[in-house]
């Protein structure tokens, strides 16, 4: 998650970790990478969720804030996040 050391999103002296993401229920963090299928969220300063895409969310930059609902383990983008002003 070299994303979050270079952004100095994660604090330096700790270890990175991640974390399950739910079968149900509503993420919001920062991009902090993703390929075709595939997305990494920082939900706080040395956690992330990796979240298999379904279908959508390709077009998320990272460094995005975003919010993702997941239903039934299945994940859909929703608005990118406003007003995190980072």
């Amino acid at each position: 998650m070299e994303y979050m050391r270079q952004s100095r999103m994660a604090i330096a002296d700790m270890a990175i970790s991640e974390r399950t993401a739910p079968q149900a229920g509503l993420i919001s963090g920062t991009a902090v990478a993703v390929n075709g299928t595939h997305l990494a969220v920082a939900t706080a300063g040395n956690r992330f969720m990796v979240i298999k895409l379904g279908g959508s969310g390709s077009d998320v930059a990272v460094g995005a804030g975003v919010r993702i609902r997941l239903s039934q383990g299945r994940a859909t983008v929703e608005a990118p996040e406003r007003g995190r002003g980072r």
